[in-house]
């Protein structure tokens, strides 16, 4: 559900190989459906649109997109690095833009509207350590990503202090996916 739209576009950037992981991040089965429909569900309720980049596995994980989803192609994900899929997926966005990783839990309502306050460009923090979905403007930093990786430019983003543990996750592997899951995601609090 659309509740408080804005006209931001999300970007889940989803096209490496996970081979940590050894299964597509973006399919890992989380509450009886893939990660990434999660993510797409979460971003909808702030964004007008919503992007998925991918590359390595990109049939099996269009398939079970909505068709309402902007699917783009990193077709050289395997020689590229994450601001090249980044760069792909803004690509023909205007204005502000959240962007996640696949490999976190999608964020909750009150952190998008915490980032949504904070302006471009600002990150959630949680502690000491910065996370996702950063809160972008999506010209500035497609432009910026030729000469710059993403952390650079964010480095004198607003920090954001958010009470949700699982915006500083990185789940690359089977044990944390399993860990993560027997924990069960963390409670905005």
């Amino acid at each position: 559900m659309k509740s408080e739209q804005h006209n931001i576009t999300g970007v889940i950037l989803a096209a490496g190989g996970s081979s940590r992981m050894g299964h597509p991040k973006a399919l890992l089965e989380w509450k009886e459906q893939p990660l990434v429909l999660h993510h797409i569900q979460a971003l909808e309720q702030r964004c007008q649109q919503v992007i998925v980049v991918l590359g390595a596995n990109a049939n099996t994980i269009s398939s079970v997109l909505p068709e309402r989803v902007h699917v783009v192609l990193n077709t050289q994900w395997k020689e590229t690095e994450l601001r090249d899929s980044l760069r792909i997926g803004l690509e023909n966005v205007k204005g502000p833009a959240f962007v996640t990783p696949i490999d976190l839990p999608p964020a909750p309502a009150q952190v998008l509207d915490a980032l949504i306050g904070s302006g471009t460009p600002s990150v959630p923090t949680y502690g000491q350590r910065t996370g996702h979905p950063v809160f972008i403007d999506a010209e500035q930093t497609s432009q910026q990503l030729h000469h710059e990786r993403l952390d650079q430019i964010l480095s004198s983003a607003s920090k954001v202090a958010v009470n949700w543990p699982d915006a500083v996750l990185n789940l690359n592997t089977p044990e944390q996916w399993h860990t993560y899951l027997s924990l069960g995601p963390a409670p905005f609090i």
